[in-house]
């Protein structure tokens, strides 16, 4: 599978003489309030791909398609990654199939954020009875307090 990664230029240079790309410490570039999220991700990717190469690293993010199948490479000229203000990057590298999990840009952002995804409006409306009954909300307490709460926003 062919992916495409945006490096910080220093990580790529690191790479280009260990000759490894590895990620980097998670709080370089990474809010700690997004830790668990991550965390998340990589007990996915654990379970599905296998363990990570060291046990402390976190995934190396690449675009499988950036905007459509016409236009897969991420273009650095663009504004929408939100990355700091330093010189970047685009490395063009082939992946065996076993060794990515893929996953939707736009639903990334519910793991992100701890959103609970429902199957349709009434499942949301379940959720949002369930979570008025116990007195919570996710939008300003997680993990939430309550173990079944917090099960069915780690499922959906």
């Amino acid at each position: 599978m062919i992916l495409w990664t945006l490096q910080h230029i220093e990580d790529w240079q690191s790479a280009e003489s260990d000759g490894v790309l590895r990620s980097v410490n998670f709080n370089r570039f990474s809010d700690e309030d997004f830790k668990r999220a991550y965390d998340w991700m990589r007990v996915k990717m654990s379970e599905r791909i296998g363990p990570p190469p060291t046990p402390n690293s976190y995934p190396i993010w690449a675009w499988y398609q950036h905007r459509d199948s016409n236009n897969r490479k991420p273009d650095l000229r663009q504004i929408a990654f939100d990355l700091p203000e330093q010189e970047y990057v685009r490395v063009e590298f082939e992946m065996p199939n076993s060794h990515v999990l893929l996953s939707d840009f736009d639903m990334w952002h519910f793991v992100l954020n701890y959103w609970y995804v429902g199957k349709d409006e009434d499942d949301d409306e379940y959720f949002d009875r369930l979570q008025q009954d116990h007195d919570v909300s996710y939008y300003d307490q997680p993990p939430l307090p309550v173990p079944n709460l917090h099960r069915l926003i780690e499922e959906s």
